[in-house]
């Protein structure tokens, strides 16, 4: 993905949930604190309004920020987004998923594989190679870090802040996704006037079952961007 889009980008990945480990850092418990997080790693190439692209949670966090600081952002990909984490689907998803972290992690990573991929893609895989890839996910994951982040999923909602949204605005959808159903990510792109809509054939994983697919999705509508602000009217007085 990074590097698909990395071709004539600066590309940035800010950790906007950070860790106790890091510098001294603590983990971003609001939505605005998150957002504070990604404005300052964005502002460390210092070269304009930036294309924002936020995934899932990420979704609501670049929302948050393409509608309260809107001279930052110049384009707004959000890809398998939801507005609101305590809505009845997404509140029970979410604390079942805290239930799991306190009492079996194997469980919880066997979820998540269930609903975060599509079931072709997961078909592909023997049962040696799915055990692999849970014991890899229990033993490889920062489990104080997944439950911080689940708790600010509770606690999004950025439906009023959705509503102001300007910039051009692409959402994407993942066909197959049954952790943020589609119904929830068009009913957060509906309140962005003038958003764009795309689809790529894969579950909410789509970075890893598709990344060629999104990255070329996303660069698609960047470069639409691009070709529109080099068209802009020009307007002189004097």
């Amino acid at each position: 993905m990074i590097d698909a889009l990395a071709n004539d980008r600066v590309v940035i990945r800010p950790d906007y949930m950070n860790s106790k480990g890091k510098d001294g850092a603590s983990y971003s418990r609001t939505i605005p604190e998150a957002a504070s997080q990604v404005l300052k790693n964005a502002a460390i190439i210092d070269r304009g309004p930036v294309d924002l692209v936020g995934y899932s949670l990420g979704a609501g966090v670049a929302a948050f920020i393409a509608a309260e600081y809107p001279e930052t952002v110049r384009s707004l990909v959000i890809v398998s987004g939801f507005g609101y984490g305590s809505d009845v689907w997404m509140k029970l998803q979410f604390t079942l998923w805290l239930d799991l972290i306190r009492a079996n992690h194997a469980a919880l990573t066997r979820l998540l594989l269930l609903t975060g991929v599509s079931t072709d893609f997961l078909s592909r895989f023997d049962e040696d190679t799915i055990a692999g890839i849970v014991n890899a996910f229990v033993t490889s994951t920062d489990w104080e870090s997944l439950d911080h982040s689940i708790r600010l999923d509770l606690g999004l909602d950025v439906r009023e802040q959705s509503r102001k949204i300007s910039v051009p605005t692409l959402s994407i959808t993942a066909t197959h996704d049954r952790i943020v159903p589609a119904s929830h990510s068009r009913q957060l792109s509906e309140m962005m006037a003038g958003a764009q809509h795309a689809a790529v054939d894969a579950g909410h994983l789509a970075f890893l079952e598709r990344p060629s697919e999104l990255a070329m999705t996303i660069e698609d509508f960047l470069s639409r961007v691009d070709l529109a602000a080099t068209h802009l009217p020009i307007t002189t007085t004097g």
